[in-house]
């Protein structure tokens, strides 16, 4: 933050009379920012003037902590018996243990409405470390098309224009 400004909003703090507008025009803050950060400062000191995270405090669509467990927990319960254990299957498992209400270990059942989408499972298990993605691998070379010779291609190209 401009020393310029925190000297100021400190001034301001203390009292002192001082001019907002010229300060916040020399410092390039807008005066609605000086009295939010003056009013910071009266509450909270110096700590007010750090400057503030702007992430949000909480994230409402991120997947809830049980459901990852339960994605983690299918996974590892399909590898232990042998089966394939990839996202598609393990929402299938899940949207099993949903319908029927009993989980045939006595582990958590979801609600139906809970069963995450296959994206959703991979998207936890990359998360979680269970899965290394690995990158796009390039498209084998195909043969290649050759075109007509040069000669033919130009004359059949010309003869097609017509009359200039």
């Amino acid at each position: 933050m401009d020393p310029a400004l925190v000297a100021a909003v400190a001034r301001a703090a203390a009292g002192e009379k001082i001019n907002v507008s010229r300060v916040c025009r020399e410092t390039g803050v807008s005066r609605s920012a000086f009295y939010v950060k003056l009013a910071r400062f009266q509450q909270q000191g110096s700590a007010g003037l750090a400057p503030r995270s702007r992430a949000p405090r909480t994230r409402p669509t991120s997947t809830p902590d049980h459901v990852g467990d339960a994605v983690v927990r299918a996974r590892k319960e399909l590898a232990d018996d042998g089966w394939d254990h990839g996202a598609q299957t393990i929402r299938w498992r899940l949207l099993d243990i949903a319908t029927t209400g009993v989980h045939p270990t006595g582990g958590p059942v979801l609600e139906q409405a809970e069963v995450p989408s296959r994206a959703t499972i991979h998207r936890v298990l990359v998360d979680r470390g269970q899965v290394t993605p690995q990158p796009r691998k390039t498209p084998a070379p195909r043969a290649a098309v050759r075109a007509p010779g040069p000669e033919r291609g130009l004359a059949d190209r010309r003869h097609r224009r017509g009359p200039r």
